[in-house]
């Protein structure tokens, strides 16, 4: 059984090009397209078909591994920079800390200066 033309056959397509130089300012090219024939029998159909699934799917493959490792570099990153942002907001949680802590003293130590001030003014 022979296949004259199938629309779901991809005719696979090898070019060469071919560059000469004669002599100065004169080039000459050419392109040679060579067209590998239809499969001629179901077996051959059967092969190229299964060519062709492997090739898409190694594709595929590669496609996902593409996505796969483009998605752990945004992952790392994000995680980077969850824990920077972390770190930030602890550093500023212990300043806040920090500085409420620091002005109570000195607002304590305000206080006691004005009691004593009172106390020096009535005596």
């Amino acid at each position: 059984m022979t296949f004259r033309t199938n629309p779901f056959i991809q005719r696979e397509t090898h070019a060469f090009t071919a560059n000469a130089s004669i002599g100065i300012g004169a080039n000459a090219v050419a392109t040679m397209v060579v067209v590998e024939p239809p499969p001629a029998t179901i077996d051959e159909l059967y092969k190229h078909m299964e060519k062709q699934f492997i090739q898409q799917r190694n594709q595929m493959k590669a496609i996902k591994k593409g996505i796969e490792t483009k998605l752990s570099k945004q992952e790392t990153k994000l995680n980077e920079l969850i824990s920077e942002s972390h770190n930030k907001l602890s550093d500023l949680n212990n300043k806040v800390e920090h500085f409420a802590i620091g002005s109570i003293d000195w607002q304590v130590f305000g206080v006691l200066l004005v009691f004593y001030g009172s106390y020096l003014n009535l005596t």
